[in-house]
């Protein structure tokens, strides 16, 4: 594959190598059995359920979280994480025919798995069921389930197909304006349908039947750990507090305690614009919960040469939050917040399309949404601000005494 074409922080052109399509591969005309023991369990049993010879496999393991984002950007620097808790792979059978293979990590000494990974692996097959039988959203269909059977299957697996398409990441870039602007209004088409799903009322994940027929809420399983919920939110206001007062007593606003006590004192000053937004916030419109994909990023949206999406996958992080929290603009387009280019923390990321692209672009989407859906339109205007503050929350790992946060809401929140 030829290489993408990003912009750096200074807003320049720059090519770098994509994100491989495989990280190994093993075909069977190698001889022998797959050269990883990961992969060995899970092929056999694959064969066994689906009566198929699988011919060719490729790893995509390390690539669903080989580049961690910070914020909305691609960082420079790829990133092997070892908390990824999943195997993937891309499966070749004698007909030529394609499936995508996951099974959650085993735990081993030298690899740790992150928590709940069985879990988020059973709530996202659940959840992708529930989507394929409410939505007509490009959802992987999943066509097996292998349950675990010691000592063959030492861990759940399912195989699902392998939605058409290239990630957004490995072709935004080259695309002819036209064709950016295809891929704005087919996200835009996307978001609408899963904003309008009917879905339970509180604030929290969502939690699937086996079959996917219902739904019910469960405390808030966030992206990052620290951001997770131990209780479900009847109100926005009840779970912004919570954010705030879980970031008052973690180490991310420093272990000094003159660093503390400032942090405390800038996180009592956001309490209160937290407050003063919501007050603001308040019609039930903004209100009402939808269902939201926490983990889209450039990575996780599949596109055909025409900008149609073919396939929004990685549905193991999800949401059902208020609508004023829920409507926004693709991650891949995000120049504002904790996207800012001028952030020092941001000097080293990049971006799929221009300052100026980017900029246009945006407007367009804001323009299909609002001629398309006035509530989705409204709440994407009205609360980002709030969104914006929330990503500073949640986003930045390590902010002693609340400093860029304070900086940040100095320019946001300039009273009289």
């Amino acid at each position: 594959m030829s290489l993408i074409l990003l912009w750096n922080s200074n807003g320049e052109k720059e090519e770098l190598t994509p994100m491989p399509e495989s990280f190994q591969r093993w075909v069977a005309t190698d001889g022998g059995e797959p050269p990883e023991d990961d992969w060995r369990p899970v092929l056999h049993a694959v064969e066994t359920a689906l009566s198929r010879k699988i011919v060719q496999l490729d790893s995509r393991s390390i690539g669903l979280n080989l580049v961690r984002y910070v914020g909305r950007r691609q960082s420079r620097t790829a990133l092997i994480c070892p908390m990824s808790g999943e195997q993937v792979l891309d499966t070749k059978y004698v007909s030529g025919e394609q499936n995508i293979v996951r099974s959650p990590i085993p735990e081993t000494p030298g690899r740790i798995q992150g928590p709940g990974s069985i879990d988020r692996f059973w709530r996202e097959v659940h959840l992708m069921k529930w989507l394929k039988a409410h939505t007509a959203l490009p959802v992987p269909t999943i066509h097996c389930v292998i349950d675990v059977h010691e000592p063959e299957v030492p861990r759940p697996i399912v195989v699902m197909d392998k939605k058409p398409g290239i990630t957004v990441l490995n072709s935004f870039g080259r695309m002819p304006y036209s064709v950016k602007e295809q891929v704005v209004r087919a996200y835009a088409e996307k978001m609408l349908e899963l904003f309008r799903l009917d879905v339970p009322q509180r604030i929290g994940s969502p939690q699937c039947s086996a079959e996917g027929t219902q739904m019910e809420v469960i405390p808030l399983i966030a992206v990052s750990p620290t951001n997770n919920a131990t209780q479900l939110f009847d109100t926005l206001e009840d779970w912004l507090a919570a954010l705030v007062a879980a970031r008052a007593r973690s180490d991310a606003i420093g272990t000094d305690p003159a660093e503390r006590r400032e942090g405390e004192r800038v996180l009592a000053r956001l309490a209160a614009e937290f407050s003063a937004m919501c007050a603001r916030l308040a019609r039930p419109a903004l209100r009402r919960c939808v269902l939201v994909h926490d983990d889209l990023n450039h990575s996780n949206i599949l596109v055909d040469a025409g900008g149609d999406i073919t396939g929004i996958i990685d549905w193991e992080y999800a949401s059902i939050r208020p609508a004023v929290m829920a409507a926004d603009y693709p991650d891949f387009l995000r120049y504002d917040g904790v996207a800012d280019p001028a952030l020092e923390s941001n000097k080293n990321s990049f971006w799929l399309a221009s300052p100026q692209d980017a900029a246009t672009l945006r407007t367009l989407y804001l323009e299909v949404v609002k001629a398309k859906d006035e509530e989705y339109w409204e709440a994407l205007v009205e609360g980002a601000v709030l969104r914006n503050t929330y990503d500073w929350v949640t986003t930045l790992t390590v902010d002693p005494g609340c400093a860029a946060l304070e900086r940040w809401m100095d320019k946001v929140f300039a009273h009289d």
